[in-house]
């Protein structure tokens, strides 16, 4: 309590003693005109005597207050000079640290210069100059390894090709690699040497050896290599068959020393690079050759990943036989005026599927070349499951396939050019892939090419199903399977489509089927290419490119939509769908932080090379500080932009998270501050798939 407060509660205690002393008189209106009441006068007494106990009470625990504040401000005056104590010590150490750092720096700087005039006098005698290339030589030998025997399986015999596997028992496949390879005559072979890499992070690599001189062969190995696979052609060394394989890893100066010997250009130019003080650089130059690439040629990963071995097709044939409901294949072929050797290498490619169950339905429309019908009639006197019509008069593509639809009696139509192949593994990995989805009406594969000589290239790894794909290009294609009663419910083959008839087949069963479009992740399916191919697609492009154009807008007339088909780009087709009846307020969220005139690009793109009927503009300034940004900002303020505050680390999900928050359109533009506009169309063109409703993101 304060003083001032004092004298009012002394007040206060002598007015409540003074009520309660007998005898005092109390005004009392009453008793002014009637006279004192004894009766009331005690009932008065009583409670000043009650109030007088409570001012007690109030003044005792006021006294404790006292004491207690009293108490606490002792101690805090205490902490604050025991405080004041510990600042001042505190400073003088820090002072004092202060001053010995600094002296420390001044002499070390004293020192610093003493020693850079030193080496400057080192490095301008001849001393130094005589021993520069000891000093590169060192440089190129630092870290010297001894050599290390690497662990070599015997060779294996298969294919023509003899391999071998390669481990370090140390567990440190890394570095430079030297590799001999020898045959039973002791004579080293000259390559090519094949290298599978298997790396620790499951990546496999291939790659070609591309030291072609007689004797060890040397190799740049990455850090994270765990195993090796040395593969080399038998009859590529007539003097004897593979019976050695020795590998060792050297050090960095080994591994020059043999550069040196076997390649003196290399060896030298590295050397001289190193002697010029370059010794990083130098080991660059040697490295460079002898850096895996990747797969190397398609070949090489055919022979790889995608030759089957007799074993192999023999474990797929016993997996068919053991089917408890194996599909049936009808592969529908027609054929007209077909290259002999080529007609018969496409029979002789599906009679020499691992997987039984098909028949081959060849319906020949009419070819004028005699041998074409001998062939056919000696293939399907060799072997019962291969059928045959003869039209009587050439029809078209489209009609010769019906023919040979009408010939099917299989479960599952497999669609097979008149000239091209199929692996012999094809139709066993395909009905794995049925039997995994029965209920399924689509299924196709991956496809190559195929030359006159039987290169497979040119390879075609597809997506899975991609519905918007397909739309822009048949690229189902090869080797594409049916479930055949949806295909014969459609008719099969439709007249005035000739050259995309697959295609117009394909579209019609993709708006016809409910269920789940099939994707086999292998090459089924080999396409030949070959001069004066009779396929109608390639004699007559155009005409096929139009007739897929229609196929396409039929099929979405079908669905009831109104699309135009246009031909775009490196000859695929550009879908362009209808525009929204109001197109929807879109907010453009740009996050920046300074750089004006890389976002004054990106605005610009916006207000003039963008035509969109209804824009917001937001952008999120993530810590700007240059004035030319702010004086940026208050000029789109201007034309209506809001510039979002987002001080802070840079986040981008954040700075977008917040602006979307802020955000009135009915989609959101995410937009990087440094893109700028080519097309006013642009945007129209994301809106209108962004509008779909099985659309999320575009």
């Amino acid at each position: 309590m304060s003083r001032k407060q004092r004298p009012e509660r002394e007040a206060l205690i002598a007015a409540a003693q003074a009520a309660a002393t007998p005898g005092t008189e109390m005004p009392n209106k009453k008793s002014d005109a009637h006279g004192k009441t004894p009766r009331a006068a005690a009932g008065f007494t009583d409670a000043a005597e009650n109030l007088r106990a409570q001012l007690d009470d109030a003044m005792a625990r006021i006294s404790q207050l006292e004491a207690a504040l009293t108490e606490h401000h002792e101690k805090s005056e205490a902490l604050a000079a025991a405080w004041e104590v510990e600042r001042a010590a505190l400073k003088a150490a820090f002072d004092a640290e202060r001053d010995a750092l600094g002296l420390r720096a001044a002499r070390l700087q004293k020192n610093l210069g003493a020693d850079k005039a030193a080496l400057a006098a080192i490095q301008t005698s001849k001393i130094w100059w005589l021993r520069a290339p000891l000093r590169a030589i060192m440089q190129i030998a630092r870290p010297i390894q001894s050599w290390r025997s690497l662990h070599v399986s015997a060779p294996s015999m298969a294919n023509g090709y003899a391999s071998s596997t390669l481990s370090d028992p140390a567990g440190s496949l890394r570095g430079w690699v030297q590799i001999e390879v020898k045959t039973d005559s002791g004579v080293p072979i000259a390559g090519p040497l094949m290298l599978r890499l298997d790396c620790a992070d499951g990546r496999v690599l291939a790659f070609q050896i591309k030291d072609n001189a007689p004797g060890p062969f040397l190799l740049r190995l990455p850090d994270n290599a765990s195993a090796l696979t040395l593969e080399t052609e038998i009859d590529a060394n007539p003097s004897g068959k593979v019976v050695s394989v020795r590998a060792r890893l050297l050090g960095k100066a080994l591994a020059l020393a043999h550069i040196v010997r076997t390649r003196p250009a290399d060896g030298y130019r590295a050397l001289r690079t190193a002697l010029r003080g370059h010794g990083k650089a130098a080991l660059e130059q040697l490295n460079a050759p002898h850096k895996p690439s990747g797969i190397v040629d398609f070949e090489r990963w055919v022979r790889f990943y995608d030759t089957p071995t007799p074993e192999d097709l023999d474990r797929l044939h016993a997996r068919a036989i053991a089917m408890a409901d194996p599909p049936r294949f009808s592969i529908i072929t027609p054929v007209y005026n077909t290259p002999p050797q080529y007609l018969r290498e496409m029979i002789q490619s599906v009679r020499a599927q691992a997987y039984p169950h098909w028949e081959l339905c060849l319906a020949d429309d009419a070819s004028p070349n005699g041998e074409t019908r001998n062939i056919l009639a000696d293939a399907a006197k060799q072997d019962q499951r291969i059928k045959i019509t003869y039209r009587a008069t050439n029809g078209n593509i489209s009609a010769a396939s019906n023919s040979a639809l009408a010939l099917a009696g299989g479960s599952h139509l497999a669609l097979l050019d008149h000239d091209d192949v199929l692996p012999a593994q094809a139709l066993a990995i395909a009905a794995q892939e049925i039997s995994k989805a029965p209920l399924s009406d689509i299924f196709y594969s991956d496809e190559d090419k195929i030359d006159d000589q039987g290169r497979r290239f040119d390879p075609y790894f597809k997506p899975d199903w991609n519905e918007e794909l397909i739309y822009a290009q048949n690229y189902a294609n090869h080797l594409t399977i049916y479930r055949a009663e949806p295909v014969r419910a459609l008719s099969g083959f439709r007249i005035g489509f000739e050259g995309s008839q697959d295609y117009d087949l394909l579209l019609r069963m993709v708006a016809k089927t409910r269920k789940k479009i099939v994707h086999i992740p292998h090459i089924l399916y080999h396409w030949r290419i070959f001069q004066g191919a009779g396929n109608f697609s390639l004699a007559n492009m155009r005409a096929a490119t139009l007739a897929a154009r229609r196929a396409i807008g039929e099929k979405f007339l079908g669905d009831g939509v109104q699309v135009e088909v246009l031909e775009g780009s490196g000859g695929y087709h550009r879908l362009k769908r209808p525009a929204p009846r109001v197109w929807p307020k879109v907010s453009v969220i740009i996050p920046t932080r300074d750089y004006a005139e890389v976002l004054q690009v990106c605005i610009d793109g916006l207000f003039n090379t963008t035509d969109y009927p209804d824009l917001e503009i937001i952008v999120v300034d993530n810590g700007s500080k240059a004035a030319e940004t702010f004086a940026y900002f208050k000029e789109l303020e201007k034309r209506g932009v809001r510039i979002l505050p987002a001080p802070g680390a840079f986040n981008f999900s954040r700075l977008n998270n917040m602006a979307a928050r802020e955000a009135k359109g009915e989609i959101l533009l995410l937009l990087n501050n440094d893109i700028s506009m080519l097309s006013s169309g642009w945007l129209k063109e994301m809106i209108i798939h962004a509008v779909r409703p099985e659309i999320g993101a575009v």
